[in-house]
This record gives structure tokens, C-alpha cells and sequence, in this order.
């Protein structure tokens, strides 16, 4: 049922009811937020009906409005019921102005602009109320104010906060399955635009819900959630220096629905109480958080807690940048993942960290933690070479590995020792896998030697006590690849031939990207092992991709010597030349950029072109 539809479009004296309201998961129990857009407003009291019929005017003007009650020209007030619902645009340029509900954009369209200092005061604004229905709001400029509790009801609806205006209210964003909620809240020059949201701000209630705060601007809540219910789906972003989303006592992403947080470019999500939950909801749904770039930050004064065990997904992105503080991490589903990647990136922890699923420390991450336990089948991936490092109880502490460490050698590493862990003490029956150098578990060291450099086509035969990798450079495409191995404490040849995807095989990949919008073959080989090599081995490859990417825009293919089809590592990594990931078998792998694969089986033969890239040597 529809609650919007339970107060009338006409004379409705004595009392108005909507629906009872209801505790929610969290407590709520405000009836403007349960109940729907009807609000009991109280045994005797009239509400009439004034519906806007001017098409861009005043709200102030009486001939803009139509007393349904008796055909009368006047403007709405407190007790009053409005409506903006023709295609108009009503505004308030200064002054005050008043209504009990207000509807823009009941069954059709509307807009509203606040402006100039204005006010507006009501006890339940809704903005695209009906299924079909469009409504705009604009608060804009420094004393500009309005009150707002649904943004997308069933409809559409929009509000802008721009230019120091200010926005009070709960406001689901998103509230109806069918519906579509967009707040955005944008700063200027210094001049603080806000939402201040009360108790409880939801964006994506059981529909779609969108939050963009740029350019300085805030938004605060006592609680907020990205995503509620089965179906939803919430979208939070914080862009620009001192954007600011003050988190309350409880903050969670993806609840039931599929919830996003991207915090950049100086952004900072602050005050996050007790805990912070990612992904909390149903089988396939995902809790989304990224942190990029430097000066952006989101502190948490309690632990995260990220995933559901067989059902929901958490990831965490801490990137080019990025600082995430909290008081510990729990991850307790098998796909949770976290990325610590980049110069600067960093993620500081005064509790520990429980690993369930796939931490990556990459391209001179950093993270710091009392504690870490690596989960049974669980993996914990560093690189060496670009400064990554892991502290835990400042150097003294313990890391209680039951799953698999891997420390793999990055492209160019020079020959030398490193420590990318600071641990006092190790416990628990997992394993170390070091890829592209050796580990010697006696002082936490990874030590790397030069590689030995193959040609395209032609075998290339390894002493893995020596030596653990392999470098290949083609001439023809400019393409270049190294592949990284474990070493071993005796003598131990191993050999590979690596040859660059060419002729149908190529032809066959190109047929499943849609060049049209750019995508393209980057990098690929086709791999023949012998001697040495088991398959189910793990190994690390690195595939010169290039300039100019971020890790998002490319996807690695895996070749059966027939069949091209999408391959998902679980570290894929990019340094801004290469692209690196783990495998445990050789034939086939190539990278792409920007693919839109039309089929994941095998495609005819195209006759696309491959888009070359300049001609590059890799050296290491």
C-alpha cells in the first residue's frame, strides 16, 4: 500500500492516519519515517488541500496556489497540505514559508527552490512521491534552509544543497523498491553546505539511493546505513578537501541491500563509534569502501567488522593515499577482501586484525596492528621491492598464520634483502609462499636475485636455488613479461617457454572486447612448462601493461589453448607499468583495459586490429 496516498487531495478535517509505526532493526521509531508520508496530525485539526498552479513563481503569491477545499487563492500554511505537482516551480527567495505535508512531485512533476536566506518549515516534505513521479528541491545560498523526510518515495526525487544551504531532516533516500533518491550536498569557496540528517540517515532504503558530498560540504547523522533492505542499493560519496561525513555512534554498509562508500580526494568520514559493519546482508550482496588518495581519511573509534560467512561479501580499498584508522578488523566471510595499496596508503590499527578471505599489502602500502590472525584458507599477499610493510605490536608482535602468506618480488626489484613484515613471533600451521626470492623464517627476510632473461618461443632453464624468476621481452609487440617462483634450499632446474599471443588466439580475444569504447589487448603470453615445473604450483606474474591505468579498469584473461575466459586472481595488483597476480597453472594469460566481453565461451575469429602500444623493454 502506497502511504503517501492515505491523506486526500481535498478537504479532510478531523484526523489523518497513517500506518502504525513499527521498531526497526535498529530502533527506529519516529512515525514520520516508518508510518510513510501520511502523519496522524491530531484529533480536530484540518489539513486542506492547496495544490501550486503557477508554473515559475513565488510561494508567496496566492494566484500561484488553489485551495481545493473552495476554489480559493491562497498560500499554504502551517496546517496545510501542498502540493507542487504540475511541472512548476515554486520558490521561496528570502522569507519564510510554511505547509503541514508537502509533496513535490506527488503523481507528476515538480520543483522547488529555497533560496536567498529562505526557510521553509513543514512537518513531512516528500519529494517524488508516486511511482512515475519526478521532484527537484534546491537549497541554495547561506541561511537557506528546508525540512525534508523522504527524497524518492516511490518516484523520483532530487535535492540539491549547494552554496551554504542547509538541509534538516531523516530523509530516506531511496525508500521504495521502485523509487530513486539523490541528495547533493556541495560546498563553495569555503561556505559549508550541510544535511543534517537527526538520529538516522539511510541512503538506499529498499530502493536506489544516491549521497554526493563535494567541495567542503558535510553531512552528519547520528547512525547512518548504506543500503537496508533486500534489493537496495546505497551509494555514498565524500570528494574534495574537508568534504565531511560525520558517521555517528553506528555506521554500516550494505546492511541487506548493496551498499558504497568512496571517500577521495580529501574527503574524510569521521566520528564512527563502537563498530562499523560491511556487508551484514543477504547471499550476493557486497558492502563496498574505498579510501583514495592522499588526505582523504575515515577514522573509526571502534573495530570492522566486514561480511557474512556464505552469504555477503566486504571489501575495503585503502588506495594512492588513502588512511583508515580503527581500533581492529574482523573479517569473517571467505570472499571478504582487503586492499592496502599505494605511496602513503595506510591503515592503522590500535586492535588486531583477523584475516578471513584475502588482505593484499601492495605498492608501498602500510599496516599497522597489535595483532594478525590469517584465517584457515584464508591469504595475506605482500609484494616486496615498493616499501610495502606490515608492523604488528610495533615489531614485537604476533601473527598467527592458519592460512597462506605470500610475499611476491614486484617487476624491477633490485637484488637484495628485504623485510616486509616486523613481527616478534610467528604461530599457527599455515604456509609461507615466497614468489621471486627466498624466505628465511629466522629473521623474517625475503632475499632476491637477478632474474635470468629468456626469449619469445624459446626455453629458459632456472636453478630455483639461485635464481626464481624469468624475464621476456618481445620485440615484435613490445610486450614483456617476468614469471616468479619459489626457491629451493637445494639444487633445482626448472623450465619454462614463454611465446606472445598472436594469430587466432589473439583474433579470438580481440572478438570479446568491444573496441569501440577503447577496450584493448594489453598484454598476453601463452606458457609451456617442463622440466620442474607441477602443475598446482603457485607462480607470479607480471605482465607490462603500461602507464596510465588503475587496477579497476583492467581484467586478466586465462587461455585453455581453445577458449578465452575471464580470470579473477585474488591479488591482482598494478604498479602504473605492471600488472601482477598469482597463478597455479600455465597456459594461457592476458590483460586488458575497459573490457566488455560479449561471451565468456569461445567466439569465432574477429578481425579486429590490435591496438599496439609503443614497444617497451623490461629489465629488473
Amino acid at each position: 500500500m502506497n502511504t503517501c496516498r492515505i491523506i486526500r487531495r481535498g478537504r479532510t478535517g478531523g484526523k489523518q492516519v497513517g500506518h502504525q509505526a513499527k521498531v526497526g532493526w535498529h530502533g527506529w521509531s519516529a512515525v514520520a519515517l516508518l508510518a510513510g508520508p501520511a502523519l496522524m496530525i491530531g484529533s480536530g485539526s484540518r489539513a486542506d488541500t492547496i495544490n501550486w498552479q503557477g508554473t515559475t513563481g513565488n510561494w508567496s503569491t496566492a494566484s500561484n496556489w488553489l485551495d481545493t477545499n473552495n476554489q480559493s487563492n491562497r498560500v499554504p500554511g502551517s496546517s496545510d497540505n501542498a502540493y507542487i505537482d504540475n511541472g512548476g516551480t515554486a520558490q521561496i527567495a528570502g522569507g519564510s514559508a510554511a505547509a503541514s505535508n508537502l509533496y513535490v512531485g506527488y503523481s507528476g512533476c515538480g520543483n522547488l527552490a529555497v533560496t536567498n536566506g529562505g526557510v521553509l518549515s513543514d512537518t513531512l516534505g516528500c519529494v517524488g512521491n508516486n511511482t512515475g513521479s519526478t521532484g527537484v528541491v534546491t537549497v541554495d545560498g547561506v541561511g537557506s534552509q528546508a525540512n525534508l523526510y523522504y527524497v524518492g518515495y516511490s518516484g523520483n526525487g532530487t535535492v540539491h544543497i549547494t552554496n551554504g544551504g542547509r538541509l534538516n531532516g531523516p530523509c530516506p533516500i531511496g525508500y521504495n523498491p521502485s523509487s530513486i533518491g539523490v541528495i547533493t550536498v556541495d560546498g563553495v569557496d569555503g561556505v559549508c553546505s550541510w544535511w543534517n540528517g537527526g538520529p538516522n540517515a539511510v541512503v538506499g532504503y529498499s530502493g536506489s539511493g544516491t549521497l554526493a558530498i563535494t567541495n567542503g560540504a558535510l553531512a552528519s547523522s547520528g547512525a547512518w546505513i548504506i543500503g537496508r533492505n533486500a534489493g537496495s542499493t546505497g551509494s555514498v560519496t565524500v570528494d574534495g578537501t574537508c568534504s565531511t561525513l560525520n558517521a555517528g555512534t553506528s555506521f554500516v554498509v550494505g546492511e541487506l541491500g548493496n551498499g558504497t562508500l568512496s571517500v577521495t580526494n580529501g574527503g574524510l568520514v569521521a566520528g564512527t563509534g563502537s563498530t562499523t559493519n560491511i556487508a551484514t546482508g543477504l547471499t550476493g550482496t557486497k558492502g563496498v569502501v574505498t579510501v583514495n588518495g592522499n588526505g582523504s581519511s575515515w577514522t573509526n573509534a571502534g573495530t570492522i567488522d566486514s561480511g557474512v560467512p556464505n552469504r555477503a561479501t566486504g571489501i575495503l580499498n585503502i588506495t594512492d593515499g588513502g588512511l583508515v584508522s580503527s581500533a581492529g578488523y574482523l573479517a569473517v566471510g571467505l570472499t571478504d577482501v582487503v586492499n592496502v595499496d599505494g605511496i602513503g596508503s595506510k591503515w592503522t590499527n590500535t586492535g588486531s586484525l583477523t584475516i578471513t578471505g584475502t588482505a593484499s599489502i601492495t605498492n608501498s602500502g602500510a599496516v599497522t596492528a597489535t595483532g594478525v590472525l590469517v584465517y584457515n584458507s584464508s591469504l595475506l599477499a605482500m609484494d616486496v621491492g615498493h616499501g610495502s610493510l606490515l608492523t604488528v605490536g610495533g615489531g614485537s608482535g604476533t601473527i598467527t598464520n592458519n592460512g597462506t602468506v605470500r610475499i611476491s618480488a614486484a617487476p624491477n626489484t633490485a637484488a637484495g634483502t628485504y623485510q616486509p613484515i616486523l613481527a616478534g613471533s610467528w604461530t599457527g600451521n599455515g604456509t609461507v609462499q615466497a614468489l621471486g626470492g627466498a624466505w628465511n623464517s629466522a629473521n623474517d627476510t625475503f632475499t632476491v636475485q637477478a632474474p635470468q632473461a629468456g626469449t619469445p618461443g624459446s626455453p629458459v632453464t632456472i636453478n630455483q636455488r639461485t635464481t626464481q624468476s624469468v624475464t621476456v621481452n618481445d620485440t615484435t609487440t613490445g610486450w614483456a613479461v617476468a614469471a616468479s617462483f619459489g626457491a629451493t634450499t637445494t639444487d633445482s632446474s626448472l623450465t619454462i617457454t614463454a611465446t606472445a599471443v598472436a594469430g587466432q588466439a589473439l583474433s579470438s580475444l580481440q572478438s570479446l572486447l568491444n573496441t569501440s569504447v577503447g577496450a584493448a589487448v594489453l598484454n598476453g603470453w601463452t606458457f609451456t612448462p617442463g622440466a620442474g615445473y607441477t602443475q598446482g604450483e603457485p607462480a607470479y606474474l607480471s605482465l607490462d601493461v603500461g602507464p596510465g591505468f588503475n587496477v579497476s579498469e583492467l581484467n586478466v584473461w586465462h587461455y585453455d589453448g581453445s577458449v578465452w575466459t575471464a580470470y579473477t586472481p585474488t591479488d591482482l595488483t598494478y604498479d602504473g607499468t605492471y600488472a601482477n597476480f598469482t597463478v597455479t597453472g600455465f597456459s594461457g594469460y592476458a590483460v586488458s583495459s575497459v573490457p566488455e566481453p560479449t561471451s565468456l565461451a569461445l567466439l569465432a575469429m574477429g578481425g579486429l586490429p590490435l591496438l599496439r602500444r609503443r614497444k617497451r623493454k623490461m629489465t629488473r
